[in-house]
């Protein structure tokens, strides 16, 4: 009976342990994701000449959104995840 609890506790402790590794990685891969999208909305922001972007990643079910600058110049009318786009002549890819 001794042999099965200790082998049991080990488990059980092993289990544990490899359930924070995972979680770990996961607000790391979320970091990650945002840290990016941060990165490519900045640069876009600068060399573009557009006033805001929205990005959004969907991966594993889970989706990533952010919204940069402002819809109207000095309006500080930042978008949200209500609004609406056109998408414009990307009509025609669909179509």
């Amino acid at each position: 009976m001794t042999k099965f609890s200790f082998l049991f506790f080990v488990f059980l402790s092993v289990h544990s342990f490899g359930q924070k590794k995972i979680n770990s990685n996961k607000n790391n891969f979320d970091k990650s994701v945002y840290h990016l999208m941060d990165k490519v909305a900045d640069s876009f922001l600068k060399k573009s000449g557009a006033n805001s972007v929205s990005i959004a990643i969907v991966k594993n079910k889970k989706t990533y959104i952010r919204h940069y600058g402002e819809l109207d110049k000095g309006k500080s009318n930042k978008a949200t995840n209500q609004t609406l786009f056109e998408i414009g002549s990307t009509t025609k890819v669909f179509t």
